[in-house]
């Protein structure tokens, strides 16, 4: 989203107001929240050619006196702090919406699993009507309880995690599209399928500082996204993310292939080796689908605290914690479904004569 010519009106005379500009920026300040000095759906102007009404100008006015109140001048110019800082703030406004969103999918996902899981447990222990008590005598446990939280940072390294209200853009360790023959020097990638539209935490030298340094490097996306120029340095948090990004990276794919290794020893010791595997399979499986969505609402919490690095902290975080959570329920389903299906008598439908 942007601007082609000048909206609102400079030393009480219309800019060029143009209708499509006009509405973008009406848009723009619609979803910003009142106390940050946006319209919040106030806003439902007609829309004249040239001519700015007296309502957006006194909008435009508003949030720059709230949020750049020295150059507060009811006028905006494509490119200019007063844009830019409009976008970023109807963008965390995108996010934050986005992330409530995704939060309410799972939340509703979870019960709806709860409750599939709590019928198959009352069927186990016979209370419900018709059903008896089933003898799990736990013989067929994992071989090490360890494994989980190996699954959380396993899957981590090599997962893609979405980031809500980016267009496509998602958090990897890896990157995408065209690398360096020497490879590259960055550890963070937000980045679409492509790789062409990213944003990457680097380490060298730094054109716009003149200095070696750690900066984020820009690839289309992120300025129209966040706000985030090329080559921005990032402070000692950056730093710290950089080396984290680093060790997660080669660190969590050593737990992914000790994890597996565990897993496929603990199949071969079961008294239940196709039990296990079920578990084994629904584990791995809820452990992926528990990073990606874990990381997505909790990269989307942390990019309206901080474009960028709060971005990859949430969604790292998120992603962690949701693998290990996404292998445990997973595990129980994969053992509660295999007792189901063992248990299960189908009775052969009768044959039918042909017509």
């Amino acid at each position: 989203m942007g601007i082609v010519s000048s909206v609102g009106r400079r030393h009480g005379r219309n800019s060029q107001n143009r209708v499509s500009d006009q509405r973008t920026v009406q848009e723009l300040l619609n979803k910003i929240p009142a106390r940050l000095g946006g319209a919040e759906g106030a806003l439902n102007e007609r829309m004249i050619e040239g001519i700015c009404s007296d309502k957006l100008y006194l909008a435009i006015l508003t949030f720059q006196k709230k949020t750049l109140p020295q150059v507060a001048d009811g006028h905006v110019d494509p490119g200019s702090r007063t844009f830019t800082e409009m976008e970023r703030l109807a963008n965390m406004h995108d996010l934050v919406v986005g992330a409530a969103k995704a939060v309410s999918d799972a939340m509703a996902e979870a019960d709806r699993r709860q409750a599939v899981i709590d019928h198959a447990v009352d069927q186990m222990e016979g209370n419900v009507p018709g059903s008896n008590p089933w003898d799990v005598d736990g013989s067929d446990a994992p071989l090490s309880g360890i494994v989980p939280y190996m699954a959380g940072p396993g899957v981590a390294s090599v997962a893609r995690i979405p980031i809500p209200g980016t267009n496509g853009l998602a958090l990897e360790l890896s990157p995408r599209g065209w690398v360096p023959p020497t490879g590259s020097t960055s550890t963070i990638f937000i980045q679409d399928v492509t790789g062409k539209k990213h944003l990457r935490l680097d380490y060298g030298y730094n054109t716009k500082s003149k200095t070696i340094d750690y900066h984020w490097n820009r690839g289309g996306a992120a300025k129209n996204v966040w706000g985030i120029q090329d080559h921005t340095t990032v402070g000692r948090g950056g730093k710290i993310l950089y080396r984290a990004g680093k060790y997660l990276r080669w660190g969590g794919r050593v737990l992914l292939v000790v994890g597996v290794a565990l897993d496929i020893w603990s199949i071969v010791q079961s008294s239940k080796p196709l039990r296990r595997t079920t578990q084994v399979v629904f584990g791995w499986a809820g452990a992926w689908a528990g990073c990606e969505g874990g990381g997505a609402v909790v990269g989307g919490i942390g990019t309206f605290i901080e474009p960028g690095g709060g971005t990859a902290v949430g969604g790292f975080v998120g992603c962690i914690g949701g693998g290990i959570g996404g292998y445990l329920f997973g595990s129980k389903v994969g053992g509660v479904v295999y007792d189901w299906a063992e248990d299960t008598f189908f009775t052969p439908l009768p044959a039918a004569d042909q017509p």
